[in-house]
């Protein structure tokens, strides 16, 4: 009887000591995830910051252009200003006009077939502040 007692008390110190060992794996593991994750969070966060700081380095400039457009049948001032437009324009109307002066056309801006008229356009560049 003796033996059998004490062999339980060996049995229940085994159980014990493997749920011991199975909350300490837990706390080890919750641990790591937890460390994960704060440490993936810090990349993020400090990718962010790097981006946030080259784009604020960052400065688009326009340069204007000019083009000669040979005028085809069926062109007209409005089409080939719409295919030349860009967001340095505030409308389509704003380069039809500085077409028309360019080019000194009549105040409702004909133009014929088989003739060029000269075109602004403008090119985005990206700079660099501090580093041009």
């Amino acid at each position: 009887m003796d033996h059998n007692f004490e062999y339980r008390r060996y049995l229940r110190q085994e159980r014990l000591q493997e749920k011991q060992r199975r909350a300490q794996i837990r706390k080890v593991r919750i641990a790591a995830t937890i460390f994960s994750v704060l440490f993936l969070a810090a990349a993020v966060v400090s990718a962010n910051a790097l981006i946030a700081a080259a784009r604020a380095r960052e400065t688009t400039v326009y340069q204007k252009y000019y083009t000669q457009v040979y005028v085809r049948s069926g062109d007209s001032v409005w089409k080939i200003a719409d295919s030349y437009m860009s967001d340095s324009y505030d409308s389509v109307n704003e380069l039809v006009d500085e077409i028309i002066a360019i080019n000194q056309l009549d105040p409702e801006g004909t133009i014929y077939y088989g003739t060029t008229i000269v075109v602004p356009y403008y090119i985005s560049e990206v700079l660099m502040n501090g580093t041009d």
